[in-house]
């Protein structure tokens, strides 16, 4: 490898990370988690005995709402 060819390579890198931070979908049709637990939650209101797995259900639950958020709904850390 070149120090041209690696130049070309991290040039290339940055401007795709350029475009992908400022990227924003047309149509962003992904359930946020929360949809999703409660969907889970549903589910698993059908099967009274499973315990474990709603306790595990509240455990993840409760490490989500712990995490930061944003605004932006696409992100892509690099």
């Amino acid at each position: 490898m070149t120090k041209d060819l690696i130049f070309g390579l991290d040039k290339a890198l940055g401007k795709l990370h350029k475009l992908s931070s400022e990227f924003s979908p047309v149509n962003n049709n992904r359930n946020d988690w929360e949809e999703t637990e409660c969907w889970i939650d549903d589910v698993l209101s059908t099967f009274p005995d499973e315990t474990a797995v709603k306790s595990e259900l509240s455990i993840l639950k409760a490490y989500f709402l712990k995490l930061p958020t944003t605004k932006k709904l696409w992100t892509y850390p690099l």
